[in-house]
């Protein structure tokens, strides 16, 4: 007897004697929902993520265990961020199906989704993926370049992903060209880490640029560096100066 026939009778039988639906679905868990068998979980792990995304994929190989052919008509997956693609809809008796699974990931969290297989037969089989999403660089600046003058300092904000309940985040590691000098003032907390959600904790920071020369040296940059993580690069640039009358710049202007 295969086991969409035992799923039938086990389900008729409920029925007959009066149990709950609850019993039902507790009954139709245990014995499967479907008569497709074969692997129904993937777990990727710590997977590290690159700007803008990653992709991950994974196949299922499903092999059709009973008498009758079956059609899988739709694969839908929980999330837009993950995709399913068929080797084919109609599996013979005996016959196999392969289900890549596509998960695109933007963000450190841990996802789990699941893609339900509904088959003609109006039973359905439950494929599950799920990661914890690390990105690879923990530290962004909000400034690519900073503008600076003698005299007039300048401000951007830096933050990082930290995997760990500290008190306080490590200060950064900062490199400025000659005539220039970078000073860290604090980190503020803006989130807490939550390892049930695989999320980190969230710091930002302030780092206040001054220029000591009259001039800055050609490609002038500072580096930021928070642990052992990418240094990122601020450029620096002169400030343009601006007329102090706005109609020496027009046309005709006195």
């Amino acid at each position: 007897m295969d086991r969409r026939t035992l799923h039938r009778i086990a389900i008729l039988i409920l029925a007959i004697v009066g149990l709950s639906t609850a019993a039902v679905i507790a009954l139709v868990v245990t014995l499967g929902g479907s008569v497709l068998d074969g692997e129904s979980r993937h777990d990727f792990g710590i997977v590290l993520l690159d700007s803008p995304s990653s992709m991950f994929e994974h196949t299922f190989h499903l092999i059709n265990d009973s008498d009758e052919t079956v059609v899988i008509e739709s694969a839908k997956p929980s999330c837009s961020c993950t995709t399913a693609e068929l080797s084919t809809r109609t599996i013979e008796p005996g016959g196999s199906v392969d289900i890549t699974a596509r998960i695109t990931l933007k963000t450190s969290a841990h996802r789990k989704i699941s893609i339900t297989l509904n088959l003609s037969d109006g039973d359905f089989h439950n494929l599950w993926v799920e990661a914890n999403g690390r990105l690879r660089q923990q530290l962004k600046s909000t400034a690519e370049f900073l503008r600076v003058a003698p005299g007039s300092p300048a401000m951007t904000v830096v933050w990082v992903e930290v995997w760990d309940d500290s008190e306080n985040a490590p200060q950064p590691t900062l490199e400025t060209p000659d005539g220039v000098t970078a000073t860290f003032t604090r980190w503020d907390l803006h989130r807490k880490q939550n390892e049930r959600y695989g999320v980190p904790a969230q710091w930002s920071g302030r780092i206040v640029v001054e220029q000591q020369s009259e001039a800055l040296p050609p490609g002038a940059a500072m580096t930021v560096q928070f642990k052992s993580s990418e240094p990122v690069t601020v450029y620096l640039a002169p400030v343009i100066p601006q007329p102090s009358d706005p109609t020496q710049s027009l046309p005709g202007g006195g």
